[in-house]
């Protein structure tokens, strides 16, 4: 993701006293890492430093350059990344923060009874947040290049602070998808051994400390840089500044290596993983329930007499058979797993490119095709947060039902208001 990407630069140079701009560009990989140069702020850089390399003519003091690099112009770039960004993002990240507090809502009302609800209603917290810091980060973009709003704090600052806080509850979100993915997927191909394993405590249990670890783990980030208060003598007035510690770059980079190259890749593997596991589970259910239906189609005498011989051996049949409410629950977790690992893609191919083709990048060739890539890559994680609401509707029928009795007491009650 560049949003990251996009705003480190500016912070830089708007607060450092002399920014290094070498040793801000070079401390970082490529554009889907944060803390790389630009993606939308890009365009506010200083000089012809946003569009243009040294080989590029200058028009003038100050000036932009407009040219073709990689088959998009700044122009291109600049349309497509407003409509996707600005528009279609703020719409999905609307929607996914009302849809996830509608999850939460209802899986509250199902009172938790069972693991797989716990998971869901973990995962759609770690997606609320993620999508409410990324919507505020939007907002504060949003006033910061079109309004120029910020006499007092930069909205650029604001919203590089708060993408961090979005990191870490995407983190959360890809371990929790990794977690339900592993569980089911063990319930489902050896269900003898982890039947008892995943217990609706322990589930609690792991959960919680999923995500006390990763707050713990994002606290040097989070302590590595903010803000303080500074006399800005020019306008007489004092402000807020972005503010940082010597060891801020290796903080930094571990987290880019760790968090936006190991666990997207690793998340992506086992995940993937799990689902083939489970889609070849859910056929040889079909195929069964298939058999059982064929079975009691054929004459009342052969089942009557067959009988006797199936029923030797149902009890060790019945472990490894998943019934329909089962087979539900694995299609859903299979499901969800099928958008994360389809959503989580884009991010691993951009990772890739940028490693093994210097080139895509938002400082050469490709750079304007680097930035419409990386602003579809966010919009697919901003969806894969968004959507799981539908998941749960059409495969969980408590969720159904409750989601439709809730709203029907929403409804009564407005109406017996008026």
């Amino acid at each position: 993701m560049t949003t990251l990407s996009t705003l480190v630069v500016s912070t830089y140079l708007d607060h450092s006293p002399e920014p290094d701009f070498t040793t801000v560009v070079m401390s970082f990989g490529g554009s889907a890492m944060p803390g790389n140069i630009p993606g939308n702020m890009s365009g506010n850089m200083p000089g012809n430093m946003s569009d243009c390399d040294s080989s590029s003519p200058s028009v003038g003091p100050g000036s932009v350059c407009v040219e073709r690099k990689g088959f998009i112009d700044a122009h291109e770039a600049f349309t497509f990344k407003l409509v996707v960004e600005f528009i279609l993002q703020v719409i999905i990240l609307s929607f996914g923060i009302s849809s996830n507090v509608v999850n939460l809502v209802v899986f509250a009302r199902m009172r938790l009874e069972d693991s797989v609800t716990i998971v869901f209603f973990a995962l759609s917290i770690s997606d609320l947040g993620f999508l409410t810091f990324f919507l505020l980060m939007r907002m504060f973009s949003i006033m910061s290049q079109a309004f120029r709003l910020g006499p007092t704090v930069s909205m650029e600052t604001i919203a590089y602070l708060l993408v961090w806080y979005s990191y870490m509850f995407l983190d959360i979100s890809i371990i929790t998808t990794v977690f339900t993915a592993v569980e089911k997927c063990c319930c489902v191909a050896i269900p003898l051994m982890f039947k008892n394993v995943f217990t609706r405590s322990r589930t609690l249990i792991i959960l919680v400390c999923i995500y006390v670890m990763m707050f713990v783990y994002y606290i040097p980030t989070f302590t590595s840089h903010g803000l303080k208060m500074t006399f800005d003598p020019a306008r007489n007035r004092s402000k807020y500044v972005y503010s940082y510690v010597a060891h801020r770059l290796i903080v930094f980079n571990i987290f880019r290596m760790f968090n936006r190259v190991v666990l997207p890749f690793v998340a992506q593997v086992i995940v993937l993983f799990c689902m083939v596991v489970m889609t070849v589970k859910l056929q040889q259910a079909t195929r069964k329930r298939k058999e059982m239906t064929s079975e009691r189609d054929a004459d009342v005498t052969e089942r009557s007499t067959n009988s006797r011989k199936v029923n030797k051996s149902k009890s060790s049949a019945d472990a490894n058979k998943l019934g329909g409410k089962e087979m539900r629950v694995v299609q859903a977790v299979n499901l969800v797993a099928a958008i994360f690992v389809a959503c989580n893609l884009p991010e691993i191919v951009m990772t890739f490119c940028n490693y093994f083709f210097p080139e895509f990048n938002d400082f050469r060739q490709y750079k304007y095709l680097n930035r419409v890539c990386s602003s579809l890559q966010e919009l697919m994680v901003v969806g894969n947060a968004a959507v799981n609401i539908f998941v749960y509707f059409n495969y969980n029928s408590k969720y159904r039902v409750e989601f439709l009795l809730t709203f029907r007491q929403f409804f009564c009650q407005r109406r017996t208001r008026e």
